[in-house]
């Protein structure tokens, strides 16, 4: 009798932790694009007074605090060649990004160093657009999605609880 109280104690915890879970990687996708938000302005800043190559550019930008948020900023810095589609994604491979955030990113990216510098600060004030309205759509999902799966996840396992004893 008491396996069977730890056995629906433990269904109903995992059963919680996971709508938590999944509520939680909603708001990391939020902060990895408020953080990449602000990684586009500061090359844009550092493309329009430094005028320097587009890797110091792109590492600097990577040196900066609000870095912290985007997972795939170690890998960033090893890159010393062209930035082309290839390596991009293998930069954004497990970066946890949805499918239209990876492809914004990679066209950024692989846009960068194309063209001379009015065209490398239109490029940036684009994306930067472009993902501002991306962070929108994801703080929306993040507050309606986040609260139905932890509220799922709560009433879920309420009834298997309830189910089971």
């Amino acid at each position: 009798m008491v396996l069977k109280y730890i056995g629906v104690i433990a269904l109903a915890a995992s059963a919680v932790l996971s709508g938590f879970y999944f509520s939680n990687s909603l708001n990391k996708r939020v902060a990895m694009l408020s953080a990449m938000l602000l990684f586009i302005e500061d090359v844009s800043v550092q493309i329009r007074y430094k005028q320097a190559d587009i890797f110091w550019v792109l590492k600097h930008a990577v040196s900066m605090t609000f870095s912290k948020d985007l997972p795939f900023k170690n890998k960033l810095c090893e890159i010393d060649e062209e930035l082309n589609e290839a390596s991009v994604n293998q930069i954004l491979y497990e970066s946890g990004v949805t499918e239209d955030d990876q492809k914004l990113i990679c066209e950024f990216f692989c846009g960068l160093g194309k063209s001379d510098i009015l065209g490398q600060l239109s490029h940036c004030e684009m994306y930067a657009k472009l993902l501002s309205e991306q962070v929108k759509i994801a703080k929306f999902e993040a507050d309606d999605k986040g609260r139905l799966y932890r509220a799922l996840s709560l009433f879920g396992s309420a009834a298997v609880v309830i189910l089971l004893i």
